[in-house]
This record gives structure tokens, C-alpha cells and sequence, in this order.
């Protein structure tokens, strides 16, 4: 299916420019100049990223660099301009610093945009992803799973969900633990049969969906739904929904998928996921309801109150009132994660997450920037696998690590303790160790992560080939410049990627190997 040259990413780009014009219009309208001055310029931040992205030049090149950026878009800039003015909410709501951390966060953002034009417009950047796709698929990695192997990839991956959503229940995996921690690896496999919906997009050759795909893929949803209330696990069902609909639309903006092919199944969706996001969002306030018998009582016993506290609205509604209440005034050292009030959406938007870090006055002033740098480093190293550490004597305990950089950073402020793993920001992270120059190690380590994941398409003829492994992690790929820490995207790069490539080729060719041996022996 050959990409229309055409495609009217310029309608897209016109039509985000109204929706941010307005919402700027809105929230000057009913809210103070602080406000305004946000909103203008998360709008005129936002509007450079459409402006630069959606080309015909520039997203089909690079469709999985460019939904990075957009994510960090989201999560951080457009999406809470967006999403609280249609909630009549100003964009500052319960913001410390907004003006310094929309500023930055703006900062970061151009950073990553320019990470990305340099990718895509620099011959040697774009000539060694093409290299490095050369021999992965030589690998495997660009081979398209049969719908068999895929099913037996997901039900893999959810048997070790489970096994470990329950694990964490009774006290996690101890480092160290190699058994456990390879089991670990394998929870990404748990979506791999809800890309039988997109194994057109994974090769040139064209597979048709059947109505018995649909049926089955419900049946598995709704016993990841399950199975997810029953370990009080709110984020296992959330990936599928978000894997589903986020490569959906951008293989509709590269014309991969047509929207009058699927217009039936999109109306569908759209219309569930209105129906479902209010369901979802009191669902998720009932599992953390639920959560203080997690390890305490069986799955069924904590599915059965999931479902008695969801159904007591009376019960949601006080705990929505009181985690107001105690995010905003309760909280310990100006720390608190209230942002909009919608449980289901503020698990994609994380800009209160950065601007808690941007509030620290170390931050900004870099007061504490040794003693960030070096437990950075300590991090880094820590990725690695406990046996690789041992053979070149690094001496790292990782159980000294374990807690979060936002942990880190607000301890090193105000004295608070390690280990309730509060979540930071990438762009505070780098900020409060570099500070001005950290916007160029953020263009020089992004443009080389572009590098890395772009090596997982293939572009022949203008058509876009994505292996089965990139699908896989569009949530981590969501979530990469807007998580915690700058140690993340670094972690990515140096173990997550290569770790899951290693895993799922294996678990690939196990799997193709026993169906091909099945197969003779039936016959």
C-alpha cells in the first residue's frame, strides 16, 4: 500500500492551529495573566512542533522519532492546554511554577524537535539506521509472526503479568534474582495478538482480518480487563487500549490504513472509547480503593471488591474529593501529584511531575548538581545486568538504587525520604546537573535514539515497514522524554531496546520451531 505523497498533513496542521487558538481564547477569557501567558505559549510551542513534523518530509520518514516528540507534546504542552480547557479548568491549575516550567519544558521540547530535523535531514544519521535494519533483518526482527505465534506469544506474556503483578503483591523480584528478572522481560509480549489488527503494516504483503480476530482479541481484552482488576494492575489493560489506538492513527496519517476501509470499526472505537473513558476513570479510582488488599487476599476476593466499590459512586466521589484535598494542601514539602480531575487522562499527562522538579530552587540554581551527576551515573551503570557488572568488577549495589530521581531530587532539597519512588522529569533531571547546556546533550542523545528506533522500519518503494518489536513498546516510546529521569532514555537505549529485541526473537523462533513441528506431526 504506496503512502499517498499528497496526504493532508497540512489539513492536520490547520486544524490543531484552530483547536490551540481557541483554547488559548478560552483560557484568557476566564482566567488570569499567568495563565494566558502559559497558554500562549504552550500554543506557540505546540504549533512549531505541528508546523516542523507533519510534512510530507519529515513524519513518514521518521513516523516512531516524530510520535516521540509528539508524546513529549502531550504529555507535557498541548495536551494539558487542550484537555483542561474542555474541562473549564485553567492550564496552571494547582502549577507551583508554571511559567519557568512551561518555559523549560518548551525548551526541552524545540530541543528534541531539532534532534529530530537533524535525524531526518542528515545523510549519515538516516544511512546508519538503514544499516543497522540491514542486519537486524538478518535477525529476524522485520519477519511477520503468524496469527498462531502471536497468540502464543500474548498468552506468554499475560501468564508472566500475573505471575508478577502477584509477586509485587508479596514483596517483588530482589536483585539479582536472574530467573525472575528474565520472566520480567517477557511481560511486553503480553499485546503481541492485538497486532494481528496491523500485520498489513509489518511487510508489503496484504493479510486479511477476520471476524473470529475480533471476537477472540474481545475475549482476550476482557480477560486482561479481569485479570488486571483481580491484581489491582491498572496500567496492564491501559497499554492494549493505547497500543491500538495510538498505531491506528499514525499509520491513518501516513495513508497505511485508510479511514474508509476501517470507518465502521473507527466509529466503533470512538464511540467506546467516549463510552468507556468515564467507566475507565472510576474504575481505576476503585482499584486504588482496592489496593490496600492487594497481597492480603486472593485475585477473586479483590475483583469481587473492585466491583462493590466501583458500583458505590457515593465512595469514588469521596475519594476524588479527598485526594484534592490531600495532593494540593496535605502534601509533604510542596510535593503533590494533582493535576486534572480525570483519573484516566492524568496517568498521559505528566506536566505536574515536572513542574514539582522545576519548583526546587536546586533545580534551577544547580546547587546539587554533583550529587545528582554521580547517582546518575550510579543509575546508568545499574541498568546493566547484574552478571555483566561482575565481569568488568563494577561495583555497583543496586539495592542502594532503589528509589526514583524525583525521590533523589527532593531529598537532596528537603531532607525527605528514599524510596516513595515520586516520579521527576527528564527536563528538570538534565537541567539541575548542566543547566543551560543541557539542551545540547538533549539534541546530541535524542538524534541517536532516533537512530536506534527508526532502525526498526523499513521504507521501500513508500511503504512503511515496522517491526512487530517497535509496536510493541509504543508505551515506553510515549512515555521516554517525559518519564522520571534522563536516565530512562539512556537505560532505553542501552538495555530495554536491545533486551527486548534479544527476547522477543527468541521467544519468535521457540515458538515457530515447535508450531512448524506440530504441524508435521499432525500431518
Amino acid at each position: 500500500m504506496l503512502i499517498n505523497k499528497r496526504h493532508n498533513l497540512k489539513k492536520i496542521r490547520k486544524y490543531i492551529l484552530l483547536v490551540l487558538i481557541f483554547c488559548v481564547i478560552a483560557q484568557s477569557l476566564f482566567f488570569d495573566t499567568v495563565n494566558t501567558l502559559s497558554a500562549i505559549l504552550i500554543a506557540f510551542t505546540s504549533y512549531l512542533v505541528i508546523l516542523f513534523v507533519f510534512r510530507s518530509n519529515i513524519f513518514p520518514k521518521a513516523m516512531f522519532a516524530s510520535f516521540v516528540v509528539l508524546s513529549f507534546n502531550i504529555s507535557i504542552l498541548s495536551g494539558p492546554l487542550i484537555f483542561q480547557t474542555i474541562l473549564f479548568t485553567s492550564v496552571i491549575n494547582n502549577l507551583q511554577v508554571p511559567l519557568v516550567t512551561f518555559f523549560l519544558s518548551s525548551l526541552f521540547q524545540i530541543s528534541i524537535l531539532v534532534a529530530l530535523l537533524i535525524y531526518v535531514r542528515t545523510k549519515l544519521l538516516t544511512i546508519a539506521s538503514k544499516k543497522l535494519n540491514f542486519y537486524l533483518k538478518k535477525l529476524g526482527v522485520m519477519l511477520v509472526p503468524s496469527k498462531l505465534q502471536l497468540w502464543i506469544m500474548g498468552i506468554i506474556g499475560l501468564s508472566v503479568t500475573f505471575y508478577y503483578a502477584t509477586l509485587s503483591a508479596t514483596g517483588g523480584v530482589e536483585y539479582g534474582d536472574v530467573g525472575n528478572k528474565f520472566l520480567f522481560g517477557l511481560k511486553f509480549l503480553t499485546y503481541a495478538p492485538f497486532l494481528i489488527l496491523f500485520r498489513n503494516q509489518m511487510s508489503e504483503k496484504k493479510y486479511k482480518l477476520k471476524r473470529m480476530d475480533f471476537i477472540l482479541l474481545s475475549i482476550y481484552f476482557t480477560i486482561l480487563l479481569i485479570g488486571a482488576i483481580g491484581l489491582n494492575s491498572r496500567g496492564t489493560f491501559a497499554e492494549a487500549i493505547l497500543i491500538i489506538v495510538v498505531l491506528t492513527v499514525l499509520f491513518i496519517l501516513v495513508k497505511q490504513i485508510r479511514i474508509q476501509e476501517i470507518k465502521k470499526r473507527l466509529i466503533i472505537i470512538i464511540l467506546l472509547m467516549g463510552f468507556l473513558q468515564p467507566i475507565l476513570s472510576d474504575l481505576a479510582i476503585a482499584m486504588v480503593l482496592a489496593r490496600a488488599d492487594r497481597g492480603k487476599v486472593s485475585p477473586t476476593e479483590l475483583l469481587v471488591k473492585t466491583i462493590e466499590i466501583y458500583q458505590n459512586k457515593k465512595q469514588i466521589e469521596d475519594r476524588i474529593k479527598k485526594d484534592r484535598v490531600n495532593k494540593v494542601i496535605l502534601s509533604t514539602n510542596n510535593y503533590n501529584e494533582y493535576y486534572i480531575d480525570n483519573t484516566f487522562l492524568s496517568r498521559f499527562l505528566n506536566i505536574k511531575f515536572f513542574d514539582n522538579m522545576f519548583a526546587l530552587d536546586s533545580t534551577i540554581s544547580g546547587k546539587n548538581s554533583k550529587q545528582i551527576l554521580d547517582i546518575t551515573n550510579k543509575k546508568i551503570l545499574a541498568t546493566f545486568p547484574t552478571p555483566i557488572l561482575k565481569i568488568f568488577d563494577i561495583n555497583i549495589h543496586k539495592d542502594d538504587l532503589s528509589f526514583s530521581m524525583g525521590d533523589y531530587m527532593l531529598y537532596l532539597e528537603a531532607k525527605t525520604y528514599l524510596g516513595g519512588f515520586k516520579v521527576g522529569s527528564t527536563s528538570a533531571h538534565i537541567f539541575a546537573i548542566f543547566g543551560w547546556f543541557s539542551y545540547i546533550i538533549v539534541i546530541i542523545v535524542f538524534f541517536i535514539l532516533f537512530t536506534l528506533i527508526e532502525s526498526l522500519t523499513t521504507k521501500k518503494d513508500g511503504v512503511i515497514m515496522v517491526s512487530p518489536i517497535l509496536m510493541l513498546m509504543i508505551l515506553p516510546l510515549y512515555y521516554l522524554a517525559s518519564g522520571d529521569s534522563f536516565v530512562n532514555i539512556i537505560s532505553f537505549m542501552l538495555r530495554t531496546l536491545p533486551q527486548n529485541i534479544f527476547i522477543y526473537l527468541m521467544i519468535f523462533y521457540i515458538v515457530y520451531f515447535i508450531t512448524k513441528i506440530f504441524k508435521r506431526f499432525l500431518k
